[in-house]
């Protein structure tokens, strides 16, 4: 750097110190165009379709070792043929001593599943049994319709029951 008196104190730069200047900014901004992103990019897959169909009105009623199920889907199956369609459910529940369940507004963590054929009538009324394995006690459960691609629709209500 030079001083110059004339030109009342300014300060002068010198020709190669603006250079070098320049040629700093350039290759920093070139350098931030190469540097990697953060974690390893996932390869490319084609989401789940999610179903919407859900059970609603949900009843549970135990009888003979089984518990037989009703409600009524959101949006029916579409048959001409007028026979019941089909369609399978996952069942999802927790299995409580009787008197030691959750509150009724306290959330439930539904453990263990499992999945069953249920008959669909015109109207959209949706039968099922469900047989009982772990015995007696106070079972918390809700069904999830699975689609044919084998993506689960949303929970139903929550329903408790005895098996005595």
């Amino acid at each position: 750097m030079k001083h110059s008196s004339d030109m009342g104190g300014s300060l002068r730069v010198s020709v190669p110190l603006l250079a070098l200047a320049k040629a700093l900014i350039l290759l920093s901004m070139m350098g931030m165009l190469f540097v990697p992103g953060c974690g390893k990019k996932a390869d490319p897959f084609i989401p789940n379709k999610r179903v919407s169909r859900v059970v609603q009105s949900l009843t549970a009623e135990y009888l003979d070792g089984q518990i037989a199920l009703g409600g009524r889907l959101l949006k029916p199956l579409t048959r001409t043929d007028g026979k019941p369609g089909v369609v399978k459910l996952r069942v999802d529940y927790s299995k409580y001593g009787i008197g030691h369940g959750p509150c009724q507004s306290c959330p439930v963590d539904f453990k263990e599943h499992e999945v069953i054929l249920a008959r669909v009538s015109e109207k959209g009324h949706v039968t099922a049994r469900w047989q009982v394995s772990e015995g007696k006690g106070l079972y918390l459960l809700r069904l999830r319709v699975i689609g044919d691609d084998g993506g689960l629709g949303p929970p139903s209500e929550v329903v408790r029951i005895i098996v005595q």
